[in-house]
């Protein structure tokens, strides 16, 4: 396969402090929610109440029971009062006492449902908001309310992005409007002169999403990563806005602070996340090394994730070194927190944006994803002794053998796996790759021994040109450990102290998707052996190719081909695919020893 491998690495950064803000009241944050508009005037009206008794039967009205209930803080029996259907409490009261009732009601209401919901959607606190919806009092939220709040929370475990249109890759050139003077007047005094900045760069802009995305851009584009602190374990230069954009360099605090500050000068409520992060090609611990800072900031009635140091640049791996990169990108911008919880873990856990927050153990145990696997439209299918999901794939896998999986994307893609060993060497023909359908792949990982080894799963677009020389570029999505216990064999029952290598796979072997080679997985064939060869193919004719000899294989009803084949006295044996059974591609080729 003619592809080039990139991997994108996490950035190593030193934790900053963050101010919180002051929690702003509630009558602010209850004017700014739309999901809870509804007032009196139309909730009466349109809230789900309960029966109209809460006996289920009529009754007389009683002046003490009322004047109880008026002080109590019961919502099912104030709705009742506030009714005047058949059957309710509120039958048999004036209009002026239901009147009193329903204001009651919907005070109470407001005090136990619609503030607690604003506060918590607004903090934000999902569990506390799902906790308060899964209550019996729920049920006094109107369809409206209820629809608003448990959209809120979907689109806060959605997978895909909440904003996904705005994540182009592109910078916006719109960015070039800052001049080399302002930048210096900025730096010189940006109490007063980062504001002309902000001005300068959003004059026009009335989308907020875009607005968003001018200020990520142009920071990710002027403001490089200080790759002099990574060997200090500690922050020692300057991340003071006035530094930062002096020097134009930062860590992940000064990235985090002058995103703040500007959004804030834009009129966004926004936070810096302090946490940890973790990225394809190293090793996590929470500790200094991978410290990080990030931000969240609010646009309408929900939280989005910005995180200007990752996609300002990133750092390559090359033979076990590591080189920073200077490479804008939109892969931060509006991520959705289902994708943030596989690589970001803030110290708060609420900003998670989960109902359910992970927990540091849980977090350091997940498989590293990286955002190409999102981005790519992937999903793991099968894998063993599992769920097929990426919440279920730890990032230590152990077996006595070998090690498949599915992976699955939503338009064609390639794809591809390595094994490396301890010393970060590449294992050659230790993965197999098998392209099963236009979509689907299905790799299989022989560790060559007993111990752990690093599992890396490389995917992107097709190459849409036709140019041989221009290979795809593949970019790491997923890296795990393999723990090999007991090598197990791939060719028999009984155990043995290693796997051997795969065959070689040629380029016809993945294009077009088709083919499927289920015995013998070996690449070292035993001279004089029978041999089981079974194979899945969309092509009429398939053969074995050794010295100008072609053997055919046997068409099974079910497109599959085999034979038991004897092993010849030759260096190597090839398989082959043929539509006219003339003109052979090579699609495998194993070693004879």
């Amino acid at each position: 396969m003619n592809v080039m491998r990139r991997e994108k690495f996490g950035l190593v950064s030193p934790l900053n402090h963050w101010n919180r803000k002051a929690y702003i009241s509630f009558c602010l944050a209850f004017s700014a929610m739309s999901i809870l508009l509804v007032f009196y005037a139309c909730s009466t009206s349109s809230a789900v109440l309960p029966p109209p008794h809460p006996s289920g039967q009529t009754s007389t009205f009683n002046r003490a029971d009322f004047e109880h209930a008026l002080a109590g803080r019961n919502l099912d029996v104030l709705a009742s009062y506030s009714s005047k259907d058949s059957g309710s409490l509120g039958a048999n009261l004036n209009s002026a006492d239901r009147e009193k009732a329903a204001r009651r009601y919907e005070a109470l209401r407001q005090e136990l449902l619609l503030i607690p919901a604003s506060q918590a959607a607004l903090a934000p606190d999902l569990p506390s908001l799902a906790a308060l919806l899964a209550k019996p009092e729920a049920r006094h939220f109107t369809s409206f309310e209820r629809a608003k709040l448990d959209s809120a929370l979907a689109r806060y475990a959605a997978v895909e992005s909440p904003a996904s249109k705005y994540r182009t890759g592109i910078v916006d050139p719109r960015i070039s409007r800052i001049t080399k003077t302002q930048l210096s007047n900025a730096a010189r005094d940006p109490g007063h002169n980062l504001k002309a900045i902000v001005n300068a760069l959003l004059s026009g802009e009335s989308d907020p999403f875009l607005r968003i995305k001018l200020i990520h851009d142009w920071i990710a584009d002027t403001v490089t990563y200080d790759v002099s602190m990574l060997s200090k374990n500690s922050v020692t230069g300057q991340q003071d806005l006035a530094s930062v954009l002096a020097s134009r360099r930062a860590v992940c605090s000064g990235y985090a602070r002058l995103f703040e500050k500007m959004a804030e000068l834009a009129g966004f409520e926004v936070k810096t996340v302090n946490g940890y992060t973790k990225g394809l090609g190293g090793d996590f611990a929470f500790d200094v090394r991978n410290s990080h800072a990030w931000n969240m900031v609010r646009i309408g009635d929900l939280w989005y994730f910005i995180d200007t140091t990752f996609d300002a640049g990133a750092f390559d791996s090359d033979g076990g070194s590591a080189q920073y990169h200077k490479r804008y990108s939109t892969d931060y911008l509006f991520p959705s927190p289902f994708q943030l919880r596989f690589t970001h873990f803030p110290d708060n856990a609420l900003y998670q944006l989960s109902v359910t927050p992970t927990d540091k153990e849980d977090f350091k145990s997940r498989v590293l994803v990286s955002p190409e696997f999102f981005k790519n439209g992937l999903t793991v299918q099968r894998m063993p002794g599992a769920t097929a999901s990426l919440s279920s794939f730890a990032y230590l896998q152990k077996t006595s053998g070998l090690f498949s999986l599915d992976i699955e994307a939503t338009e064609k893609m390639l794809v591809d796996a390595s094994l490396f060993d301890a010393k970060g060497k590449e294992l050659e023909r230790y993965t197999f790759a098998s392209h099963i359908s236009p979509t689907s792949w299905r790799l299989i990982f022989a560790p060559p021994s007993t111990g752990r080894f690093k599992a890396r799963i490389f995917a992107g677009p097709e190459n849409p040109g036709n140019a041989d020389s221009s290979p795809s570029i593949l970019a790491g999505v997923l890296q795990f450990e393999l723990e090999m216990s007991s090598a197990g064999s791939k060719a028999s029952a009984s155990a043995r102290s290693a796997n051997p290598p795969f065959p070689k796979i040629y380029g016809r072997y993945h294009e077009p998707a088709g083919e499927l080679l289920e015995s013998p997985l070996d690449g070292s064939l035993a001279k004089g052996s029978t041999t089981h060869f079974f194979y899945h193919s969309k092509s009429k004719y398939v053969s074995i190719i050794y010295d100008n000899t072609f053997v055919p294989l046997k068409r099974g009803a079910d497109g599959s081909f085999s034979i038991d084949f004897k092993v010849p006295a030759t260096s190597a044996i090839k398989l082959g695919v043929s539509e006219d059974n003339v003109r052979y591609s090579i699609v495998l080729a194993w070693d004879v020893r």
